[in-house]
């Protein structure tokens, strides 16, 4: 039976996961721009939307900032911004091109 410390290990280094890791912001900001556009929604017209529903006091500058990959993300933002665009989070982060690595024994 494997250690929940072995399986950790084999998580940590597997080569697509680490990859995944390191493309995490690029993938995110080229996945938000391919979300908005594909719903034909404006960056002006999903800043109003988050604005005056969650509170976020953005500009379409940020935006553009975070779609070019210039600004990093808060947690809270990206939530919203799916919650915006009805999409779950797996698909701006490439999360569902990885391999399941599960925990059970």
């Amino acid at each position: 039976m494997r250690s929940d410390w072995d399986r950790f290990e084999t998580t940590v280094h597997d080569p697509r996961r680490r990859r995944w890791l390191e493309q995490l912001e690029p993938v995110f900001a080229r996945e938000l721009r391919l979300a908005r556009t594909d719903r034909g929604i404006s960056q002006e017209l999903l800043v109003a939307f988050v604005n005056q529903s969650f509170k976020l006091n953005w500009h379409q500058t940020t935006l553009a900032k975070v779609e070019a990959g210039e600004r990093a993300i808060k947690l809270r933002e990206a939530l919203v911004l799916c919650e915006a665009l009805e999409i779950p989070l797996r698909q701006l982060t490439g999360e569902d091109e990885l391999p399941v690595v599960g925990w059970s024994s």
